[in-house]
């Protein structure tokens, strides 16, 4: 029974942080006649690096089914470059707004996660 709870648990986990993020798509230009096709298309995709080694191997996979949805299909997409950022993410609590809405400066706590970005170009 308990090894079914934390079943549960692992995959209710992943259910909620295993996805990548479409930061932008770029869609497709035709050209001037059918057979010339100015671009493409592509984007960004980001995921985050923080978990354990198969949460993040499920959020890339969530972020190469992303880039082969924004091109069309499976293998219709190649990489262009990948880079991991470290970036400040503000986090605070609901008690911490005031009532004109502001963040009280003394509250401000920042947390540094590490983000995966990559850019895709979608194949002609």
């Amino acid at each position: 029974m308990r090894a079914c709870r934390i079943r549960i648990a692992l995959v209710a986990l992943c259910a909620a942080g295993c996805s990548a993020e479409l930061v932008e798509m770029r869609k497709p230009r035709p050209g001037p006649v059918a057979s010339v096709v100015l671009d493409a298309g592509g984007g960004h995709v980001q995921y985050s690096l923080r978990g354990p080694g198969f949460v993040v191997s499920a959020r890339r996979k969530d972020a190469l089914e992303k880039m082969a949805e924004a091109c069309g299909g499976e293998g219709r997409f190649r990489i262009v470059d990948e880079v991991a950022r470290q970036e400040a993410q503000a986090s605070f609590l609901g008690g911490d707004v005031d009532e004109e809405g502001e963040v009280s400066k003394a509250s401000r706590h920042y947390d540094f996660v590490t983000t995966q970005h990559v850019y895709f170009e979608c194949e002609k």
